[in-house]
């Protein structure tokens, strides 16, 4: 399905502009969530004010809503499936800024080194299978490819296990400091949640509109 809704992007010129733009949008929380990283665990000099860049998502997702709508103002009975499914994608791509911020903001309350974190070797494990979700969702999106966004589903599930680790050791292993405890859990959740978007990205491109976001279809129950 996500691959007739992209040819309707492609054709319509309101939605066409806003599909390009969400793909910038996806660029752009991708080089944050890079940078981020690299200065809160690889110790680099950060090259770009992040706060700025969250800012310029936050107008990117509003001019797309603008075009949308006065797309759907013009032709209110077509495309109305393709115009929900970006608006809903684009949430998602505007909520990773958020959380990449957050994790700038985590690294300026800690100041001292990420590398004597009692879990850093795990954390850093996500952090690295989140940028390769990063990857596999880039193509997803871009080309309808279905199986790109079927192994980013599976890579969110193995990171989301791990984080979650992360976070129930940090609450029950005595010889963990407080503070380090408490660093290790808020990014921990931080990389769960750029995770858990990107995820709901890949539903869009493999689930119809209904279930973006599940990873399997809800039970209905009997009664």
């Amino acid at each position: 399905m996500f691959r007739e809704i992209l040819a309707l992007w492609s054709k319509a010129d309101l939605l066409q502009q806003s599909f390009k733009i969400a793909g910038e949008m996806l660029e752009i929380t991708n080089e944050m969530y890079a940078e981020v990283i690299q200065s809160t665990i690889g110790h680099e000099q950060q090259r770009f004010d992040v706060h700025k860049r969250d800012k310029e998502l936050n107008v990117m997702e509003k001019e797309i809503r603008r075009k949308v709508l006065e797309h759907l103002a013009i032709s209110p009975s077509q495309d109305v499936v393709a115009s929900l499914v970006l608006v809903t994608v684009v949430g998602d791509i505007e909520r990773i800024g958020d959380y990449s911020k957050n994790v700038e903001e985590l690294r300026q309350l800690y100041p001292e080194d990420f590398s004597s974190l009692g879990q850093i070797e795990t954390l850093k494990r996500c952090s690295q299978q989140v940028a390769s979700e990063f990857d596999l969702i880039r193509e997803a999106f871009n080309q309808a490819d279905s199986d790109k966004a079927r192994e980013a589903i599976v890579l969110h599930k193995q990171v989301r296990n791990e984080t979650n680790a992360v976070i129930e050791k940090a609450f029950h292993d005595p010889a963990e400091e407080k503070k380090e405890a408490l660093v290790s859990v808020l990014f921990a959740r931080y990389l769960k949640r750029i995770s858990a978007h990107l995820k709901n990205i890949a539903t869009s491109v493999v689930n119809p509109f209904d279930e973006i976001g599940y990873t399997k279809p809800p039970k209905v129950s009997d009664e």
